[in-house]
């Protein structure tokens, strides 16, 4: 109900109830409550309408007013045979009950002030075909004791329960109980009806005396030195309810941390009672100190002895920065350092496992000219280790990029063979880079008119002379050269000597001789030999068998036959060389 913005707005609370459905002959209505609006010059009051069907209206049955407080008040109302006209045919009775309204308040405090509506209770009897309906099964229980008084059947007087009765015993079991805490103690009292028939118990005139408690502080008892470990935290470390003590219960304690010596360790209270000590600065080892207060529900707290924690010291091992990928150049000063660190200030030792690229074992230090053996790709493992053993291992990549070398042919420079023999010779040559895959390739120039007797493997450099002939006798200049795959090379000047190798003179095929006796005859044998050519001391000597003339060295002869000699004679000539 609504009046203006600030004034005339009426609190009210609208209840329906249930009943038998029947021929209603009589109706009772009891509600208790107050109205009123805190206003001086407002009443309270309130105003009971009831839902009329035949007419479809609300119609006012009662009111109350009163000046003053707030004050409780009932209403009561009650129809004879005109009770069915308040029930529905589905048994419903409607019932309205409307405070005062709001005020305007023109005193010190000017401004509106809203009216207010309380019920306490209500409830309906109804009279069906002349008998008056009441709740049936009424009992009342304090827990949790369970129901310490009952009655059976209808419940239409009242019962008294005295000073002895169970309703102490069951409320002293609740307050037992109960967790002692610095708060008001509810101790439910519950109603069961078994019957849904309106009807009212009152519990009237109940008081209870009760003793408060007297708290005391809580206590503390000696906490034991703890042990950690460097870097490593300690969850649960402590229970501190092992070591307090209450009057009423330690469990109900709240432990708050309210000293530490130091940020390296921080003390946590966890899961209500546990000290876990949680690690804040790496590396930290010593001494740590803490205190901590225990506060009971009432407010009450005591500061605990001084808790000890030792940190025991772990050696770390060194911290190392990985070098990661490095890259250094052949015949180019290198360097780098190896960044280590060891947090327990232990000196520590460097050490490599390779040999083909040295480390300082005191400073961690890469201080080399790369050569070319050391070009290439060298994967290895950096261990720095401290002086108690511990050690920290890296991985470190290192390549050396090479500088081309030019080859070099290693002579000689002359080369000697015998005429018609086999001459083969394989140049020896020194390429740093061959070991890196650099290809050489070899040609050779040099003494035309023999040259292309001669064989040179382009690959291998092996140089041959099949068979040298007898024009080959003698001394021969050549050049050979190599060339790297990146085009520098070399070139060595050699001669090639062929030794002379004797070859036998050739006679010309000689005619028969027809000659007359006493006739004087000249003649020449002619013989060839290579050897001559290329010897200058090489000569020919002339033997003849039977020795019937001399022949001269250059092959000629005189002949006079005798008259002894007249007839055939076969001669055998013979040159030989010397």
């Amino acid at each position: 109900l609504t009046g203006t913005a600030d004034a005339n707005r009426y609190p009210f609370h609208l209840f329906m109830f249930e009943v038998p459905v029947g021929t209603v002959t009589g109706l009772y209505v009891h509600w208790e409550g107050y109205g009123y609006c805190d206003v001086s010059s407002q009443p309270g009051g309130a105003d009971l309408f009831m839902w009329k069907n035949a007419s479809q209206s609300w119609s006012k049955e009662t009111f109350y007013g009163q000046t003053g407080n707030p004050t409780d008040r009932l209403l009561e109302m009650t129809e004879g045979d005109v009770a069915d006209g308040y029930v529905d045919p589905m048994g419903r009775v409607y019932v309205l009950v409307v405070g005062r309204p709001s005020e305007r308040d023109t005193g010190p405090n000017p401004g509106t002030v809203t009216g207010e509506l309380r019920t306490d209770f209500i409830y309906v009897n109804v009279t069906l075909q002349g008998q008056r309906i009441d709740p049936e099964g009424l009992s009342l229980a304090v827990q949790p004791m369970g129901t310490f008084w009952e009655i059976d059947g209808a419940f239409t007087g009242k019962t008294t329960l005295s000073s002895g009765s169970r309703l102490v015993q069951a409320l002293q079991s609740a307050v037992d109980a109960a967790t002692v805490l610095p708060s008001n103690l509810t101790v439910p009292i519950e109603v069961g009806l078994e019957d849904v028939s309106p009807s009212t118990v009152r519990l009237s005139n109940l008081s209870v005396v009760y003793t408060p408690v007297v708290n005391l502080a809580p206590t503390w008892s000696s906490l034991p030195p703890q042990t950690m470990f460097e870097d490593v935290d300690a969850e649960g470390l402590l229970d501190l309810d092992d070591y307090t003590d209450d009057d009423w219960s330690n469990t109900s304690l709240v432990y708050t941390v309210v000293d530490s010596s130091t940020d390296a360790i921080e003390a946590v209270v966890e899961a209500d009672h546990f000290l876990s000590f949680y690690v804040r600065q790496d590396h930290w080892n010593g001494r740590a100190i803490f205190k901590v207060n225990a506060t009971d529900p009432w407010g009450l707290n005591a500061t605990s002895p001084t808790i000890v924690i030792d940190v025991i010291e772990v050696n770390d091992p060194p911290q190392v920065v990985n070098p990661g990928v490095l890259v250094g150049t052949q015949g180019v000063p290198f360097y780098y350092q190896v960044e280590a660190l060891d947090v327990d200030g232990d000196a520590i030792n460097f050490s490599i496992d390779t040999e083909a690229i040295p480390i300082d074992p005191v400073n961690g230090e890469f201080d080399f000219t790369p050569t070319n053996e050391q070009v290439g790709l060298h994967r290895v493992t950096v261990t720095v280790t401290d002086t108690r053993g511990a050690e920290t291992q890296v991985w470190m990549e290192l390549t050396i990029g090479n500088v081309n070398d030019p080859p070099v042919i290693d002579g000689p420079d002359q080369l000697s063979g015998m005429q018609g023999e086999y001459l083969s010779h394989t140049f020896e040559v020194e390429d740093p880079d061959m070991i890196h895959g650099d290809q050489l390739t070899w040609s050779l120039e040099g003494d035309i008119t023999v040259l292309l007797e001669l064989e040179l493997h382009p690959v291998r450099g092996e140089l041959v002379w099949r068979s040298p002939e007898n024009d080959a006798v003698g001394s021969h200049n050549f050049t050979v050269r190599v060339t790297d795959g990146s085009g520098e090379s070399d070139q060595l000047a050699f001669v090639i000597v062929i030794e002379n190798a004797n070859d036998p003179p050739r006679i010309t095929p000689i005619e028969d001789l027809i000659v007359f006796e006493e006739r004087v005859v000249l003649h020449t044998l002619h013989a060839s030999d290579p050897d001559m050519d290329v010897d200058p001391e090489e000569r020919l000597a002339w033997t003849v068998e039977p020795p019937m003339f001399q022949v001269a060295d250059d092959g000629t002869f005189t002949f006079a036959a005798t008259k002894d000699q007249i007839g055939q004679h076969n001669v055998t000539v013979t040159v030989t060389d010397r």
